[in-house]
């Protein structure tokens, strides 16, 4: 048996699909448990299709969509925030 202990509450979830109707146990299971959502497109509409709260990544971001839709997270506000203190400390190599 598992210790429940050892796991961390998750507090909220990015989600973003082409096939969104396997998610749907998933989704409301998210929102049973309080997880905050957020979302893209044509995903955030099914979400709240759902009567699911989710909140769009544009206005988490303040960045809009780029390439036609196809990108929705570039913004830096989206992905430098959930890096651990201190990842910007290390070498980065690139290429």
């Amino acid at each position: 048996m598992m210790d429940e202990q050892k796991f961390k509450q998750v507090r909220s979830a990015l989600i973003s699909l082409f096939h969104k109707e396997p998610a749907k146990e998933l989704i409301l299971k998210l929102q049973e448990n309080k997880v905050k959502i957020f979302s893209t497109g044509g995903t955030l509409d099914y979400i709240r299709s759902l009567g699911v709260e989710a909140t769009s990544v544009e206005e988490l971001t303040q960045y809009p969509s780029i390439f036609g839709g196809r990108v929705k997270t570039a913004s830096q506000n989206f992905w430098w925030n959930p890096l651990p203190k201190g990842q910007f400390n290390r070498p980065c190599r690139t290429g």
